[in-house]
């Protein structure tokens, strides 16, 4: 007998939202969005969640056999709707599983169905390993066109295998991806955490933080090498900021020394920065081009900086200014009073 992958499954809801029109939606603030225009997002149905998904993918993969020999039940999922509630059992419920059998949640990572899967295999019962995902997308972010809704199961045992393991290997390490769940479970409330959409680099966070979000006192949680730059920038326009930096990096000796070094150009960019005063978005734009124009000899990236300029002041400008003057009201009004727009 052979252990590996005895059957496979998978559900995907019927509902189906185009690329094509997230692209179409939200392209005029995230260009880079069209690259991504090809094929549909699928997303649940009002009543569906992770655990139908999981129980419909179960169906799939265990139909025609017999669920009797079944001894435990892995369910993994970053998106569980209880918060205290065994998810495994009310899969093992709706799919009529023995009363015994081994029933446990694998959550709180991106690595949950394959850490699953490893454990399934390494088991000496037959296990039916169950992943189900529904992960909210912020509107124009690249995780709206990437991500969609779904689960799939597979069944592991000793048998006539369809797919079995080669070979593993498992490195542990904390690894912070997703930032606000984390900030949530550990009870700063969601309302009080505000995604800064337009913060392109550290002048415009430091601008935007202050002109348009209203804050006047920050602690910069940032890489070391970096992190005196971008306190200085926070104070230079106003801000009571301290700084805190993180080192860990310096581990990866390849990235911290590429990094490190490109922050003495930035420095220099910095101090443009300050003395131009520029609106934290428009200008900085323009002279990334013209950068780029420069460091690789295409002077033809004037001429489409120069038709950069036309297009976003016509265009966009209008467009993204309305829009921020019904969202911030007097904020905005009050920033942009005080800001010039390009110098």
């Amino acid at each position: 007998m052979t252990k590996g992958i005895l059957a496979f499954g998978a559900y995907i809801p019927w509902r189906r939202l185009p690329r094509k029109a997230i692209a179409e939606t939200h392209g005029w603030f995230n260009p880079a969005l069209k690259g991504q225009a090809k094929g549909e997002r699928a997303f649940c149905n009002w009543d569906e969640d992770p655990v139908t998904m999981a129980v419909e993918a179960a169906r799939d993969a265990l139909a025609g056999r017999d669920r009797g020999t079944i001894g435990a039940l892995r369910f993994a999922s970053t998106t569980f709707p209880f918060l205290d509630r065994l998810h495994s059992g009310i899969v093992a419920g709706a799919l009529s599983l023995p009363e015994d059998i081994s029933a446990i949640d694998v959550t709180a990572t991106q690595r949950a169905g394959t850490s699953a899967l490893i454990e399934a295999l390494s088991s000496g019962s037959e296990t039916l390993v169950v992943a189900s995902e529904k992960r909210g997308a912020k509107a124009a972010s690249p995780v709206e066109m990437t991500n969609g809704d779904g689960a799939a199961a597979v069944l592991v045992g000793d048998g006539k295998p369809v797919a079995t393991l080669l070979a593993k290997a498992s490195r542990t390490a904390d690894f912070v991806d997703h930032a606000v769940p984390i900030l949530v479970r550990h009870g700063v409330p969601d309302d009080r955490i505000v995604r800064d959409y337009a913060g392109f680099d550290t002048y415009d966070s430091c601008a935007r933080a202050k002109k348009i979000f209203g804050v006047h006192r920050v602690i910069v949680v940032t890489q070391a090498y970096h992190i005196g730059r971008a306190v200085m920038l926070c104070r230079h326009l106003g801000l009571d900021a301290d700084g805190v930096g993180d080192d860990t990096v310096r581990q990866f000796t390849g990235p911290w020394t590429i990094s490190s070094t490109r922050e003495y150009g930035a420095c220099v960019k910095a101090v443009v920065d300050v003395i131009s005063g520029r609106n934290p978005i428009y200008l900085g734009m323009v002279v990334t081009m013209l950068g780029i124009g420069v460091a690789v000899g295409v002077p033809l990236m004037a001429v489409a900086a120069a038709n950069f300029v036309a297009i976003i002041a016509s265009v966009h400008i209008p467009h993204e200014e309305a829009s921020m003057k019904r969202t911030f009201g007097g904020w905005y009004s009050d920033y942009a009073a005080s800001v010039r727009r390009w110098f």
